[in-house]
């Protein structure tokens, strides 16, 4: 019996690291847990420890990856207690150094556990089309027939949920400010083209900026590494 928390202790998930040292950290983690059949369903499930490590600190990396890659100069620090951020990016490059709180928040489907509880038990599952169940959580029965489904919708369809993350954050004003900036992750496996991008663009000018979001600037960062998005939420970072 693997003791995952020994896998992903505490101690690692919260250490200070550099961009370099935090990004060959999560590739190396990411290579270990493959490496194990044992971990493969707490892992697809997202059981602790690796909610954690999926849901925060590989987003983190992500972002870290894209906008502080080569600096030596900034430390990252995740955190995972209570407190209403989820890394501090302390940035050495100017005098006295700067500290920004990083808020993380996931964009997904909120049938998502059930999407991979079904592929865990059977090995496949079509990632576009809907979830349908049956029965309760001690006898629930989950089927996701393959369907076909518009790529526009599953653009639409993927703006709602940034949407919906954005909502969350802003029901709480009070508990961010200047010196925080919001990342939303979301599953960016549907081959965003460049019309996309414009209509993903529009649609957060549109729809998300428009929330009341207490924080300096929000990013979209593409869960598969492949789309990355800024949006200033204040005058002086723009």
């Amino acid at each position: 019996m693997i003791d995952f928390s020994a896998l992903l202790p505490v101690a690692e998930l919260t250490r200070a690291r550099s961009p370099a040292d935090l990004i060959g950290w999560v590739d190396y983690t990411l290579e270990a847990i493959a490496a194990l059949p044992e971990t493969k369903e707490p892992a697809l499930m997202h059981r602790r420890p690796f909610k954690e490590f999926y849901e925060e600190i590989y987003p983190l990396s992500l972002f870290v990856t894209r906008y502080y890659a080569g600096r030596e100069d900034v430390l990252i620090t995740p955190n995972l207690d209570n407190r209403h951020f989820d890394a501090v990016v302390r940035d050495g490059s100017a005098f006295p150094p700067v500290e920004v709180m990083v808020e993380i928040t996931l964009a997904r489907d909120p049938q998502e556990h059930l999407r991979v509880e079904h592929f865990v038990k059977y090995g496949r599952v079509s990632l576009g089309s809907q979830v349908l169940t049956t029965g309760n959580k001690r006898n629930r029965e989950t089927s996701v027939p393959i369907e076909f489904v518009e790529h526009t919708f599953l653009v639409e369809r993927t703006c709602s949920w940034i949407k919906r993350a954005a909502e969350g954050k802003a029901a709480n004003p009070d508990r961010y400010g200047r010196s925080y900036v919001l990342l939303i992750a979301f599953e960016d496996w549907i081959r965003l083209r460049d019309e996309d991008m414009v209509t993903l663009t529009t649609f957060v000018r549109k729809n998300v900026l428009i929330l009341p979001l207490n924080f300096r600037t929000l990013y979209l960062v593409g869960m598969w590494g492949k789309t990355y998005l800024r949006f200033p939420l204040l005058e002086s970072e723009g």
